[in-house]
């Protein structure tokens, strides 16, 4: 193998359950949102043996929003996932309603 040639690592992927994974939304938005959205991307350079750190910053507005079918973003209240790389954070959106 060349030096410049990318290495890669053959993976299987096997489809289960009864949906194709196009089809699957999120039940709680009427069927129009996705069960999964990708909301931060950032290409880093480690080393070979290095490790770095990366900060990722996810705007509520932006990253946790989901278009309905009538075009306007809402944010849904409840317990919301980030997974970043094998861990998984949870995040609760609620509503706090102040006095007049």
């Amino acid at each position: 193998m060349a030096a410049s040639a990318p290495a890669t690592t053959p993976r299987r992927c096997d489809a289960t359950g009864s949906r194709s994974r196009a089809n699957r939304r999120d039940e709680r938005t009427g069927g129009g949102a996705p069960v999964r959205q990708l909301v931060a991307l950032e290409k880093v350079h480690v080393p070979a043996g290095g490790v770095a750190r990366v900060e990722i910053v996810v705007g509520v507005c932006d990253g946790l929003s989901v278009a309905g079918k009538d075009g306007v973003r809402r944010i849904h209240v409840g317990e919301h996932s980030l997974m970043i790389g094998k861990l998984t954070h949870s995040v609760t959106i609620g509503v706090e309603h102040l006095g007049a």
